[in-house]
């Protein structure tokens, strides 16, 4: 999958992104035209997300890097169950310098 990347570097500065990583099917052979892209963020405490109106405008960014539609979730709040598997097949596409 091709991303322009500086785009995806603007947005990750600007919500204060300090890692994005892909998981699910877009690593997997089984990602097809209609699959959709598992996104996990980890976000600064200095973001400036503070409502659902704000998550749902990182979204609609992110679906236009991607070309495809995103589900956002967050490495805070990660299902217990679901966390150790997401975390072990992550792949970071972009990670925050400080």
């Amino acid at each position: 999958m091709r991303i322009n990347r500086d785009a995806l570097v603007d947005i990750c500065r600007r919500y204060h992104v300090r890692e994005l990583a892909v998981f699910g099917s877009v690593l997997r052979d089984d990602f097809g035209p209609a699959s959709d892209v598992d996104v996990l963020v980890d976000l600064a405490p200095t973001t400036p997300i503070k409502s659902l109106l704000d998550r749902a405008q990182l979204v609609v960014e992110l679906e236009s890097v991607f070309g495809r539609t995103v589900d956002l979730a967050d490495k805070q709040r990660l299902y217990p169950l679901l966390a150790p598997e997401i975390l072990a097949t992550r792949e970071v596409i972009y990670a925050a310098t400080e």
